[in-house]
């Protein structure tokens, strides 16, 4: 299934006069012009791939939405560039994907999962996902804004690479025996409901027109967030019959009443505002 940092800096060239004056050197060549940021779509995003001299494949994923399959400039796994767009059709960035490693089916431990949540805590933007339906552990990365140029986009592919080179000792560990189980620190809770513990539920939310939605709840105030695609790491926290789950790697909290086997309300982000969910106990 095909799926699915940005920092300029120009510096002038200076000289040193003969008294010790810091001056402009006139002699050297004005400095290129930068590229002018556009508005990202299904026809600019290719366009900016190949202005920024990054080899990719044009596709078409699972949606029929189109994705860019790029090759890594640091000889990794390949990259998957799609567009993400909000419930109104408005494309408002893009994601980057990249499969890692087929971890054999059992072969993930509750150590494997605790290690990669507490990679996502120390390598923001970045976060590894594993896919529910193939179960391939893979890492993302969003880009949050609507528009970019040529530079811009070679620089977040390439921070992207090497970010997988970086830390391939974690990924690499997955699905093999932990020497040292992690020390997880609670989160902080107000109230905490020994019944959320170790359930999940299940149901749709409204981003995007209506989509699967589910919460794994764990003990110390962590969770799984799973939606149509991918699964990710999450903390949740409790008041009373409030409940609120945040999901680090989309900066989306959800926030809710739990009422029996029933868990509604409503979710946010900075992109898209707010939807509905609706969940029930499954377990």
């Amino acid at each position: 299934m095909v799926r699915m940092l940005s920092c300029l800096a120009l510096a002038g060239v200076l000289s040193l006069s003969l008294f010790g004056t810091a001056r402009a050197d006139t002699t050297a060549s004005p400095p290129a012009p930068v590229p002018q940021f556009i508005p990202l779509s299904e026809q600019t995003a290719p366009q900016l791939l190949q202005q920024a001299g990054l080899q990719f494949q044009s596709m078409n994923g699972t949606t029929g939405a189109p994705v860019w399959k790029i090759t890594n400039p640091a000889n990794g796994p390949a990259i998957e560039m799609t567009l993400l767009k909000n419930p109104q059709g408005q494309v408002v960035g893009y994601r980057l994907l990249a499969s890692l490693k087929m971890p054999a089916p059992g072969s993930l431990t509750q150590a494997d999962l605790m290690r990669l949540m507490q990679a996502n805590m120390n390598m923001h933007p970045y976060a590894y996902s594993i896919d529910p339906q193939i179960g391939d552990l893979c890492m993302l990365y969003t880009f949050q804004l609507n528009n970019s140029n040529a530079l811009q986009v070679k620089a977040v592919v390439t921070g992207f690479a090497n970010q997988i080179s970086q830390t391939s000792q974690v990924w690499n560990n997955v699905g093999q025996a932990a020497p040292v189980n992690p020390v997880v620190q609670p989160v902080n809770q107000t109230v905490v409901n020994a019944n959320l513990v170790n359930t999940t539920w299940k149901g749709t939310e409204t981003f995007a027109g209506v989509k699967n939605l589910t919460f794994q709840f764990l003990a110390n105030g962590q969770a799984f967030m799973i939606d149509f695609q991918t699964t990710r790491p999450a903390t949740w926290t409790q008041n009373g019959d409030q409940v609120t789950v945040s999901v680090p790697s989309i900066s989306t909290t959800y926030t809710g009443t739990i009422s029996g086997g029933a868990f509604s309300g409503q979710a946010r982000d900075h992109q898209n505002g707010t939807w509905t969910f609706n969940l029930t106990k499954a377990d």
